[in-house]
């Protein structure tokens, strides 16, 4: 578990570059800093949203019951929260709602797609659980990180008053994600447009159109990259 918390820490910190530069026009303001504070306490103190995660996992008895102590709470902050900005939740796309109920709605969302996978199959043990959780954040990450390229080639074609700086951010970059620029050029990553890889919802749409399996299953020769039709699989090292 710390490596995989090690491993998203990481992660994010070009998630941000992505969307510092891609999300122009503030349409995910409220989300990324939703995010931001689920993650802070995630990563800070072990909580989410308040809910001591170490305390939690002694005091289950397995990891459904966590998932499902966490899908409880997340629904009744969100229940809360909703009728405190119930106005502004009516007026606006999901997007745009109140931080505190941006997060409480994702912890909810997740929390239930991995009872369900739970529920699909009734001999799911702990580390097969753990596994699906691990896909399911590295097809997020995955996602993301196509962007890249596009980010790059965004600094470079900055106004001539920034490019000195923009050159070496990028260049710094560049050797940074050299080893996830050769995972993602191995093979065609989906069929989405540059446009598309740009926005979680067009993906979310890929993914329903899935046929295989919702996670891949743990072998000791696994590969780096796991493909399945279009699809692509990042392990956490």
């Amino acid at each position: 578990m710390k490596q995989l918390v090690l491993s998203v820490h990481e992660g994010l910190m070009y998630v941000r570059l992505i969307e510092d530069n891609l999300d122009a026009k503030g349409e995910l303001t409220n989300s990324r800093k939703a995010a931001n504070v689920v993650w802070l306490g995630v990563d800070l103190y072990s909580k989410w949203l308040d809910v001591d995660l170490r305390k939690l996992s002694v005091q289950a008895e397995s990891t459904k019951e966590i998932l499902e102590k966490l899908s409880d709470v997340a629904k009744t902050r969100f229940v809360e929260c909703k009728k405190i900005y119930m106005n502004q939740c009516l007026k606006e796309r999901p997007s745009k709602w109140p931080i505190k109920v941006l997060a409480a709605n994702s912890m909810y969302r997740i929390s239930q797609t991995l009872l369900q996978n739970c529920d699909s199959r009734n001999e799911m043990d702990d580390e097969r659980l753990f596994e699906a959780l691990t896909v399911m954040i590295s097809d997020i990450l995955g996602a993301c990180l196509t962007n890249l390229q596009r980010v790059i080639f965004y600094c470079l074609s900055r106004a001539v008053i920034e490019r000195e700086y923009c050159v070496r951010k990028t260049v710094h970059i560049l050797g940074e994600t050299e080893k996830i620029r050769k995972l993602l050029d191995q093979q065609p990553v989906s069929t989405l447009d540059p446009d598309q890889m740009a926005c979680i919802e067009e993906w979310r749409s890929l993914n329903d159109l899935k046929i295989s399996s919702p996670f891949i299953p743990s072998s000791a020769n696994s590969e780096t990259v796991f493909s399945t039709s279009s699809d692509l699989y990042l392990t956490m090292e």
